[in-house]
């Protein structure tokens, strides 16, 4: 696993995939995350770019094609 070693940080991590075709199958796309204390704000998200993306450039705002995770902010989830 990964683990994090400061609180209210932000973290990215990134690996390129070598090019493949799931033309005429699904795609499926899956991670778990377990928070290991409880949080007030939060969330672990997994981006998928596109393979144009600069991982040196990468940052926050890069414009990706599928995002997904949990969010955690408060009593409830999303």
């Amino acid at each position: 696993g990964l683990q994090t070693s400061e609180d209210a940080r932000f973290y990215a991590l990134s690996h390129k995939f070598k090019p493949f075709s799931n033309e005429g199958k699904n795609l499926v796309v899956q991670f778990s995350v377990k928070h290991e204390q409880d949080i007030d704000c939060g969330g672990g998200y997994l981006k998928v770019f596109d393979c144009s993306l600069d991982q040196t450039e990468m940052h926050g705002e890069s414009p990706y094609e599928i995002m997904f995770g949990p969010d955690i902010c408060g009593p409830g989830t999303k």
